[in-house]
């Protein structure tokens, strides 16, 4: 659960990739934001060549480091990190993300 004035990470991750949390390998709701933001990464990895995934992916990824910035250590620690270990991923990223997002890697 958020704290006062702080989104739930997790179920701001779960409005947009439902499709994520139904495939999901592991109880997510027993595991912290930061494993399961974590876990989307490695999804993200898996399937780096599905441009529909990819295409929600980056809009999500702008949208949080936008409008909500409590959230961008998780954004930049859990999620941005893991892809920013690809050196082909970091392409990707540098390209498609808003000057916020950007910061972030």
């Amino acid at each position: 659960m958020a704290a006062k004035g702080k989104p739930d990470p997790v179920a701001l991750l779960r409005a947009d990739f439902p499709d994520f949390f139904a495939g999901a390998e592991f109880d997510i709701d027993d595991d912290g934001p930061y494993q399961t933001y974590g876990a989307f990464a490695d999804h993200l990895l898996r399937r780096r060549t599905d441009q529909t995934l990819w295409a929600r992916a980056i809009a999500f990824i702008n949208d949080t480091a936008r409008n909500h910035p409590s959230l961008h250590d998780l954004l930049g620690v859990a999620l941005l990190e893991p892809l920013g270990e690809d050196t082909d991923m970091i392409a990707v990223l540098q390209a498609n993300l808003n000057p916020a997002a950007r910061t972030l890697i």
